[in-house]
């Protein structure tokens, strides 16, 4: 886009002549990082603000349910579907810090260890179910539809606390892969691949598999947002012929969650159950807030 002035080079402290290079945000330099750059590629950030992204051709925005909206690509005519979680991985994180956390346990323990009892209870929590939107719903947006768990009994423990939250956040996703492909039939991928600190989780990635029946893909780098930032930079300055090229030489997928079959109706119920409370507690939120 230019070069850094002399009177800016010494604003900053930086040396004058530095190419200056359009770069991305957060997200769609995710998206560079991770090779998502071919029409149906889509991918998860499981991130302390999740999100989902689908690269498509188009602009069709979903004025049903305002499940989606859209982002401009790195790259000219590049448009992504995408839907985010406010607070998602920050909620996951506020968890384990005010109920689950033991004496000098680690947050990384922490979550191994409820992971762990997690994948020992059964689709639905045993009866209890949570929306985990502790900032407000953004897609579609709701500011008062907060943090809720219901239907819990002397039976459940701070692990069924936790994976109802875990399988909150896995509806919203499931129902905003179901949006971007009912307006994009022509997209329609089976893979998902995931990215972020929440990645490392098993547990939690195999039940996005199963909630959306979808198979995820965790890649082989923690560096993928920089790394698309990275790869944008150089090829501002000329390094690569081929940028799509270098993204694809440069990740790979490390393991493969494929999706259980057999949960998919069980999953199917809880999920329209979600979707048809998230929509019947928001004027009760609204109450409690005003």
């Amino acid at each position: 886009m230019g070069h850094l002035s002399k009177k800016a080079a010494e604003t900053t402290g930086l040396r004058s002549g530095i190419a200056l290079i359009s770069g991305a945000g957060d997200k769609i330099a995710g998206c560079v990082g991770a090779n998502v750059l071919k029409k149906g590629d889509m991918i998860f950030e499981a991130a302390s603000y999740a999100g989902l992204s689908c690269l498509v051709d188009d602009f069709r925005p979903d004025y049903e349910q305002r499940y989606f909206d859209i982002l401009d690509g790195a790259f000219p005519d590049d448009l992504y579907a995408h839907y985010y979680i406010p607070g998602s991985g920050i909620t996951l994180n506020w968890f384990m810090d005010h109920f689950a956390r033991k004496g000098e346990e680690s947050l990384g323990e922490a979550f191994a260890r409820m992971d762990a009892k997690v994948g020992q209870i059964p689709p639905g929590s045993e009866g209890l179910m949570a929306i985990g939107m502790m900032g407000g719903t953004a897609m579609p947006f709701d500011g008062a539809l907060k943090g809720v768990w219901m239907g819990f009994n002397w039976v459940h423990r701070e692990e069924h606390f936790y994976r109802a939250l875990q399988e909150s956040f896995s509806y919203a996703v499931s129902t905003a892969i179901d949006r971007i492909n009912a307006k994009y039939p022509d997209c329609g991928q089976d893979t998902v691949k995931i990215i972020g600190g929440r990645a490392r989780s098993r547990v939690w990635t195999q039940m996005l598999a199963d909630v959306s029946q979808k198979t995820f893909e965790r890649l082989d780098r923690e560096d993928i947002a920089l790394w698309g930032a990275c790869l944008l930079a150089a090829d501002g300055i000329g390094l690569f012929g081929d940028v799509r090229k270098a993204a694809e030489e440069h990740v790979h997928v490390k393991e493969v969650y494929r999706p259980n079959r057999e949960l998919a109706g069980r999953y199917a119920e809880l999920k329209e159950q979600y979707n048809r409370y998230a929509k019947e507690l928001s004027p009760y939120c609204k109450a409690l807030k005003a």
